[in-house]
């Protein structure tokens, strides 16, 4: 993840890289697949 000001940009993982305002992220957390973490995150 890349935070440009209020912006946020989440890269890698197996989604495409998505830019969303902060203030949708209500949950940042991630898992573990294959011994490597990927993000979660749950939009509001």
């Amino acid at each position: 993840m890349v935070f440009l000001g209020n912006k946020v940009e989440i890269i890698g993982g197996i989604l495409t890289t998505q830019i969303h305002d902060f203030s949708e992220i209500e949950i940042i957390s991630s898992i573990k697949i294959d011994e490597e973490s990927r993000p979660v995150i749950e939009l509001n």
